[in-house]
C-alpha cells in the first residue's frame, strides 16, 4: 500500500467497484501512481473461438488505472485507453494487471498497464486521464500541502 494520506479510506474506496467485483478482477496493491490486480477469466469470459474476450482484459486494464490515477486522491478518469492485444488468454489463466504512472501534471495523467499471465506479456496498454479538481471525501480530508504537491 501507501503511507500518504487517507489511505484506508482510497483502500475502502477502491474495494468498492462492482464491475470488478462481477468480473473477478481482485486489486492486490496500489501505491501513489500504481496499481495490480489479478483475476482467472472463466468460460463465461470466452469468446466463441475459445479464447477469452479483449473486452475482459481491456476492462481489467480499466479497473487498474482507475485505482492508479485517482491514488493521489485527486478525482480522474480516464480520457483514453489504447490496449495491443499480443496473446491469447484461455480460461483458466492466472493472470495479473499492472497499472504504472509514466506521467502525471495537474490536468492529466498518462499509464502503462502490462496484462500477464505466468509464462507471457499477453496485452500492453497504455492510458490518459483527467485529473479533476475535486478531491475524493473533500477537499477538507487533506492537508493544504497534499494538494499542492498532489
Amino acid at each position: 500500500m501507501t503511507d500518504h494520506e487517507n489511505v484506508e479510506l482510497l483502500s475502502d474506496l477502491f474495494a468498492n467497484d462492482s464491475l470488478a467485483e462481477t468480473l473477478g478482477v481482485q486489486l492486490t496493491e496500489w501505491s501513489s501512481g500504481s496499481a495490480t490486480a489479478t483475476a482467472v477469466p472463466g468460460p463465461e469470459h470466452a469468446n466463441f473461438n475459445g479464447s477469452i474476450h479483449g473486452g475482459f482484459l481491456f476492462s481489467g486494464a480499466d479497473i487498474v488505472v482507475s485505482v492508479a490515477s485517482n491514488s493521489w486522491g485527486r478525482v480522474a478518469v480516464a480520457v483514453s485507453i489504447d490496449i495491443e492485444y499480443l496473446k491469447p488468454v484461455r480460461v483458466g489463466d492466472q493472470l495479473t494487471f499492472r497499472a504504472d504512472e509514466a506521467g502525471r501534471s495537474r490536468s492529466l495523467g498518462t499509464y502503462r498497464v502490462d496484462v500477464r499471465r505466468a509464462d507471457a506479456l499477453v496485452a500492453i496498454a497504455t492510458a490518459t486521464t483527467f485529473r479533476t479538481a475535486d478531491w475524493h471525501f473533500g477537499a477538507d480530508a487533506w492537508s493544504p500541502e497534499w494538494r499542492s504537491a498532489n
